[in-house]
């Protein structure tokens, strides 16, 4: 038998071979990831592109967990929050129960409470009895005012920052992320004396109700949203002293721009009617003196980036202004 010695020849693959090597490698993703596909899939604005995906994952994502093909994924994410020392996003309940009570028909806002002390509490806190405050949101709540804010009541022995976010999420899409089921969930396990809330990026979008689809901009929409924010700060007043909701800063796009600060409006008016919870403006910190969005900032004379690249989120610099004000804000409210 004759050898034959093969020296520097590099073996050219058919295409039937490479086919086949990236057939395997999309199964494989398909079944171990599943669920992630099917996350992604509920983050897509309500229409017939959505439900075309989510018809064809949802199987494929109950199939695989039945078969806890799910479980290699679920382990390498917690050792990489373990390594690194991140924080997950928060993930209690799935958005399957009904979030505002009565199957999610377009509820009528409260009438105006009349106006109390912001905290009706006499109790002082102290290091060893620390306030406890929850931080919840959309990602604006994760790093640039998230960490901030977090960093500075870690900084004060007599406050505890407990941070709950999840990308994506908001108040217009429970089908996603359901909000106010998250909220009884983690007040079920622990007990908190204030509030922060940072969410609304996501928010400016239809959204369905019982097959019919309300489309942004629509009254009809505004009156869904608005009872949505107010029946959701209404729901954390009953179980802490003081809610803070941190509006959205400006925008770079004038488009994106305008449809926040629209949400803003109602953040505010919902604030304005619950008389434990405060409407905090980044408009007035962040922008520059038209509130309009700019990126830097003089301070201490010296141009500071304030916002992220996106034109959306804010740097640590621009966090630590906003964090800065909450912070006075609970000094304000609260015995110490």
């Amino acid at each position: 038998m004759n050898e034959t010695t093969h020296t520097g020849e590099e073996r050219l693959y058919s295409i039937r071979e490479v086919s086949v090597v990236l057939l395997t490698c999309l199964v494989v993703t398909l079944l171990l990831d599943a669920g992630g596909l099917r996350r992604w899939a509920d983050t897509l604005k309500v229409g017939r592109t959505r439900d075309t995906f989510l018809a064809a994952v949802d199987p494929l994502d109950s199939f695989t967990s039945e078969l806890h093909l799910d479980y290699p994924r679920d382990v390498l994410q917690r050792s990489f929050y373990d390594f690194t020392g991140k924080e997950p996003e928060a993930g209690f309940v799935e958005a399957t129960s009904e979030p505002y009570g009565e199957g999610d028909r377009i509820l009528q806002p409260g009438p105006p409470f009349s106006r109390e002390p912001a905290v009706e509490t006499n109790e002082v806190f102290s290091p060893s009895n620390p306030l406890r405050v929850l931080l919840i949101g959309d990602s604006m709540m994760g790093d640039g005012f998230g960490t901030m804010i977090v960093r500075a009541l870690n900084d004060d022995p007599s406050m505890v920052p407990d941070r709950h976010f999840k990308h994506s999420s908001g108040l217009s899409r429970p089908d996603f992320y359901n909000w106010p089921a998250q909220v009884d969930e983690i007040f079920a396990q622990n007990h908190y004396d204030a509030v922060i809330v940072m969410m609304g990026t996501n928010d400016a979008q239809g959204f369905e109700i019982d097959g019919a689809v309300y489309h942004y901009g629509d009254d009809e929409w505004f009156n869904i949203y608005f009872s949505r924010v107010d029946s959701f700060i209404r729901d954390l007043c009953g179980h802490a002293g003081h809610v803070y909701w941190i509006g959205m800063p400006p925008m770079r796009s004038p488009g994106y721009n305008r449809r926040m600060q629209s949400l803003n409006e109602v953040f505010e008016d919902a604030c304005r009617r619950n008389p434990r919870s405060t409407y905090v403006s980044t408009v007035s910190i962040l922008g520059d003196a038209e509130s309009n969005f700019t990126a830097y900032l003089s301070l201490n004379g010296r141009q500071v980036g304030v916002r992220g690249e996106d034109g959306i989120h804010m740097t640590r610099a621009g966090g630590k202004l906003v964090s800065d004000k909450v912070m006075s804000l609970i000094r304000r409210d609260f015995k110490f």
